[in-house]
């Protein structure tokens, strides 16, 4: 086997036969994970796929998980670390797609793990079907342990799906595809002028529908490549007031964006789909905050209005007859059976 780097790219020759390997920039945000960190950079560092610059963002952890950082730092030569003040997920991850040099990005949270072969399927993948964007499935994990993520479900002969542009996008809206950037594979032509909203949360909603509205060909890979690691005390395991906001602004920017497109690229069936997620959102988040969104009464029964209510599901339709009759009475009715929240507004 012969090795060398050309142009950030590596190329790997056996038997006489060169490989071209590009380089991947796997973004990891660091922040108060440190129980669960060695997994998910031991499942990177051991990928197959070798060639990666791999940047982990501390975002200004206080419970060890910089040191922790600093020590991957010297086992691999591949490891980048940026320490910087708390700024988010989306700040994390901005600052480390302003540093990334691969022609490939992928992002990964620093809780969940990685299948060792995930980059070379999504990789093999993207260079077969000339894809802008790939993704693959993920195994939802509920404990604070370690995870796995059997080798047997990984199979020879992989079954994907492939999508232009149009047909992404409304697959996107009518959930066949996620909105997750921690299952994706980009060029990194992809956030040349996109960045994740600073700031808030729900930062996926507000910016994969952007993503996907500038590729050409986007291709679901149905392979579980990632354990997904959910955790209630996560942010979107809580339910908080600024995280239920950041939830409903993302669905309006989309829900804007359907309407914008209506004719051409959607039709009715997605604007009931994403009108129904958002006044889902805005209704729970009254009953839970009745008095720091007032002003959601309006924007409820506007939206409300334009639903087909037989379309939406028992549950939306009597819930918004409910709220049409008393705000007040449907906050005070509804808020018993949601869970405990918190009104922090971090």
């Amino acid at each position: 086997m012969h090795i060398c780097e050309i142009n950030n790219d590596v190329a790997i020759g056996v038997g006489g036969v060169i490989t071209i390997e590009p380089l991947v920039s796997v973004i990891i945000p660091v922040y108060n994970v440190k129980p669960f960190l060695a997994e998910a950079m031991n499942s990177i560092i051991h990928q197959s796929y070798r060639n990666l610059e791999i940047i982990i963002v501390d975002d200004g952890s206080t419970d060890g998980s910089g040191a922790l950082c600093d020590e991957y730092l010297l086992k691999d030569s591949r490891v980048r670390i940026i320490h910087q003040n708390n700024q988010g997920l989306s700040g994390a991850r901005n600052a480390g797609l302003e540093v990334a040099t691969g022609a490939y990005i992928s992002f990964m949270d620093s809780d969940d793990a990685f299948h060792l072969e995930m980059i070379q399927r999504l990789m093999d993948i993207m260079i077969l079907e000339n894809a802008d964007v790939v993704m693959c499935q993920s195994v939802e994990c509920r404990t604070n342990g370690p995870m796995s993520l059997p080798n047997n479900m990984v199979e020879e002969q992989c079954k994907f799906s492939v999508y232009n542009h149009d047909d992404a996008l409304r697959a996107l809206i009518d959930g066949t595809l996620n909105w997750y950037a921690w299952n994706k594979l980009y060029k990194r032509e992809c956030f040349n002028d996109i960045r994740f909203p600073q700031g808030r949360v729900y930062e996926d909603v507000a910016t994969t529908f952007k993503v996907l509205d500038l590729v050409n060909r986007v291709v679901l890979l149905n392979e579980p490549l990632i354990m997904y690691r959910r955790r209630e005390e996560s942010i979107t395991g809580q339910y908080r007031l600024r995280s239920s906001l950041d939830r409903n602004i993302a669905y309006r920017q989309v829900m804007d964006f359907v309407i914008e497109h209506m004719g051409n690229v959607f039709n009715e069936s997605h604007k009931q789909r994403i009108s129904t997620l958002l006044i889902c959102g805005m209704m729970e988040t009254y009953a839970r905050y009745r008095n720091d969104v007032r002003e959601y009464e309006v924007s409820i029964k506007q939206i409300g209005k334009n639903l087909d209510l037989q379309k939406c599901g028992l549950k939306t339709a009597v819930k918004y007859r409910m709220f049409c009759i008393s705000p007040f009475l449907f906050s005070i009715l509804l808020s018993p059976f949601l869970p405990k929240s918190k009104r922090v507004l971090e």
